[in-house]
C-alpha cells in the first residue's frame, strides 16, 4: 500500500498544467489558481497528480464549444483539512439524472469519443484511499465544481 506523504498542492497543480500545456493552449483555456503556496495535503503523490490530471482533462474535454474554458482552482484550510474547489464553465452534468452514477465505473454522460467512464471512478477510489472526500455540484450549460477534502499535510 502506498504511503501518504506531505505534498505541496500548488506545486502539483503547476506540474500538471505544465504537462498538459499543449491541451490548455489548444482549448484556449484560462486557469485561475488561488492556492496558497504553503498548502500541503497528506497524499500519495501519484494519486494527487492523477486526480488533478483527470479533473483538468475532463474540464477541457467537456468544455462548452460556445465559450472559452475557464478553470478556477482554490484551496482553503478548514480544521485538519484542505478544501480544494475545482470549478469549470463547461457543459455541466445533469445531476438529477446522473448524480448517483457519476463516480461509477464505465459511466459516461456526454457523447465524446474519448469518454471511457474510468476517470472519476479512479479519482474517487484514489481520494478515498487517502481518507478524503469528493463531491460535485453541476448545472448543465453552466459548469461543474468538484469539492475535494483532503487531510492537511
Amino acid at each position: 500500500r502506498d504511503s501518504l506523504k506531505s505534498v505541496n498542492l500548488l506545486t502539483t497543480i503547476k506540474n500538471i498544467e505544465n504537462s498538459i500545456k499543449g491541451l490548455i493552449n489548444k482549448y484556449e483555456a484560462t486557469t485561475v489558481i488561488n492556492v496558497s503556496k504553503v498548502h500541503q495535503v497528506k497524499a500519495v503523490p501519484a494519486y494527487i497528480e492523477s486526480i488533478f490530471l483527470n479533473l483538468y482533462t475532463n474540464a477541457l474535454k467537456y468544455s462548452d464549444p460556445s465559450r472559452k474554458p475557464v478553470l478556477n482552482i482554490t484551496s482553503i484550510i478548514k480544521n485538519k483539512y484542505i478544501l480544494i474547489e475545482f470549478n469549470d464553465n463547461g457543459q455541466g452534468i445533469d445531476l438529477k439524472r446522473h448524480g448517483s452514477k457519476l463516480f461509477g465505473m464505465y459511466k459516461t454522460f456526454h457523447k465524446h469519443k474519448e469518454a471511457k467512464g474510468l476517470g472519476l471512478f479512479i479519482t474517487i477510489n484514489q481520494i478515498e484511499a487517502m481518507k478524503g472526500t469528493i463531491t460535485v455540484k453541476s448545472t448543465p450549460n453552466v459548469g461543474t465544481t468538484f469539492l475535494l477534502k483532503l487531510k492537511k499535510g
